[in-house]
C-alpha cells in the first residue's frame, strides 16, 4: 500500500491530529507534506491531508518534545493582577504561577536545511506552551518564530554552554550532533538531543537522546 495512505494509518493519524491541535497546531497546514509526489487514495481529493511519512515523523516529534515541556522544572514567575481577593481597591496584587523553564536551540547549519520546515513548525508550538526559541551555528541568536530559518556557518556548542548556562533547567537542542569543538556537560541543565535524521549524538557522555522516527516506523 503506498506510504502516503491516511486510511492504513487512521488510528495513528488521530492521535497525532490530537495531540498536535492541543499543541495549538493545525497538522493541514503547520506540518507541510513530503517534497516527493505523493499518490493520492480513493476518497482523497484535492486538498486533503496527505499523511506521508515525513509529516507523521515531525507530528510524533511534536508530541514528544511537548511530554518533555510538561515534565520540565517549573519556575515561579510574578504575573501582577488588579483583582486579587482580599487587596484594597486600585492596588496591585501578585500572584506566582508557573513557567517553563526550557529552551530550544535549532542548528542552521546547511546539512539540517531539509527539516527546517518541520523543525519551525515544531517550535512554534513549543513556543506557545512557554518554550523560548533560538538558533545556532557557531553562535547563538533569538528566533521571532515567523522568520524563516536560514543557513549559518559551522556548527560549534561553546556559544550554546555559555548561553544556557543559568537560563534555562533544560534545553532541546535540535541538530544533526556534527559540532567543531569539544561538547562538554552544562553544569545545573538538563540536556536532550533531539537528532534530525540523518545525523548522530554528539561525543558526549551526558544528556538524552531523542531521535527523529525514521521512514515507515509505526
Amino acid at each position: 500500500m503506498p506510504s502516503g495512505d491516511p486510511v492504513d494509518h487512521a488510528r495513528e493519524k488521530a492521535d497525532l491530529e490530537k495531540a498536535a491541535r492541543a499543541d495549538g497546531l493545525d497538522p493541514a497546514k503547520d506540518f507541510p507534506a513530503s517534497r516527493r509526489p505523493q499518490p493520492r487514495q480513493a476518497g482523497c481529493g484535492e486538498g486533503a491531508t496527505v499523511w506521508t511519512p515525513d509529516k507523521r515523523a515531525a507530528l510524533r516529534v511534536a508530541v514528544d518534545l511537548r511530554a518533555e515541556v510538561a515534565k520540565s522544572t517549573k519556575r515561579r514567575e510574578p504575573v501582577r493582577s488588579w483583582r486579587r481577593e482580599g487587596r484594597l481597591p486600585l492596588l496591585r496584587g501578585i500572584s506566582r504561577v508557573p513557567r517553563p523553564s526550557v529552551g530550544l536551540y535549532l542548528d542552521v547549519s546547511g546539512s539540517t536545511s531539509e527539516h527546517w520546515s518541520d523543525l519551525a513548525a515544531i517550535a512554534r508550538g513549543l513556543r506557545r506552551d512557554g518554550v523560548e526559541v533560538f538558533v545556532f551555528d557557531d553562535g547563538v541568536r533569538d528566533w521571532d518564530c515567523v522568520s524563516p530559518l536560514r543557513a549559518g556557518g559551522g556548527t560549534t556548542w561553546q556559544p550554546i554552554r555559555e548561553h544556557a548556562t543559568g537560563r534555562f533547567d533544560k534545553i532541546v537542542v535540535a541538530t544533526d550532533g556534527y559540532f567543531f569543538d569539544s561538547v562538554d556537560a552544562i553544569g545545573g541543565v538538563e540536556v536532550v538531543w533531539l537528532i534530525t535524521p540523518g545525523g548522530r549524538k554528539p561525543a558526549a557522555d551526558f544528556g538524552r537522546t531523542l531521535a527523529w522516527p525514521e521512514e515507515g516506523s509505526r
